[in-house]
């Protein structure tokens, strides 16, 4: 008996310990189920774009053009590109995706990650967060491509709802914007049809990517060479002509000769510097 009442504050004190240990552990909320089926459709229904990949996927040629235009709707992401504002417009867009999917002709989605490959979204010269319209001609044997309008619907990140995607393609609402069709555009722009898109986009790209102090030791060195050029010029050499001072008595002139404060002060004569009058 002794044993066990000696027994009973050991257990006491082991309890105590486990409840504070517990205490000391963060409690883990379970994944909602909804949105962890949202995310899975998410990722069946929406294509990954790349810049390797998005001429393979969205231009590719396979399939029956007797369907019309290929409908795309291409969702410019990127939570560090858009300064964490990205939260709420992707939770909309993974809902979106759910409900496009039971449609009649639901349309194809795309995302870009403009944290991964901001390259493309630079290219593109795409803001964050926004959702490109396509309707997308599929061009059938010898025939060249028609034109694919290209509407820019911009997302509101505080309020936008899965809804409010969802009616770009049931009611069409990206008509209320109008069509792009500038130099910027990935098919149609003249910048893409004389091959300049791609090249330009490395070099906004690569400005961009530059880092400003890098900027200030290349600005230094070009005024250091510009210094330098100007140094290392030899100014001209300006031959003054000599004064010539009339003489009282003679008709000749002598030079006026500047000379240094310790310098002699006495009758000086010039016999050879004399010059004669005309």
């Amino acid at each position: 008996m002794a044993i066990a009442d000696g027994q009973k504050p050991l257990k006491e004190k082991a309890a105590a310990w486990y409840n504070k240990a517990k205490s000391y552990i963060a409690s883990v909320t379970p994944p909602s189920p909804v949105d962890a089926g949202e995310t899975a459709v998410a990722g069946v229904m929406v294509e990954t774009i790349t810049k390797n990949n998005w001429r393979r996927k969205m231009l590719s040629t396979t399939g029956s053009p007797n369907n019309g235009p290929r409908e795309w709707l291409v969702m410019f992401s990127g939570n560090t590109s858009c300064y964490g504002r990205c939260e709420q417009p992707d939770k909309a867009f993974n809902e979106s995706a759910a409900i496009l999917a039971s449609t009649l002709s639901p349309p194809r989605l795309g995302r870009i990650d403009c944290d991964k490959d901001n390259l493309l979204c630079t290219t593109w010269s795409a803001s964050i967060p926004e959702i490109w319209h396509f309707l997308i001609s599929v061009p059938t044997g010898g025939q060249s491509s028609a034109p694919s309008p290209l509407h820019i619907v911009p997302i509101y990140p505080k309020n936008v709802t899965a809804q409010d995607i969802v009616k770009i393609h049931t009611e069409k609402a990206y008509l209320n914007r109008p069509e792009y069709t500038g130099a910027y555009h990935p098919m149609d722009g003249w910048l893409q049809q004389f091959g300049l898109l791609e090249p330009l986009g490395y070099v906004i790209w690569a400005v961009g990517s530059t880092p400003s102090w890098l900027f200030m030791i290349g600005v230094s060195f070009l005024r250091l060479d510009e210094w330098v050029a100007a140094v290392g010029q030899v100014p001209p050499v300006f031959v003054l002509p000599r004064k010539r001072v009339p003489h009282s008595n003679k008709d000749t002139h002598h030079l006026s000769v500047s000379r240094p404060k310790d310098a002699y002060t006495g009758t000086l004569k010039l016999k050879d510097d004399v010059i004669k009058g005309p």
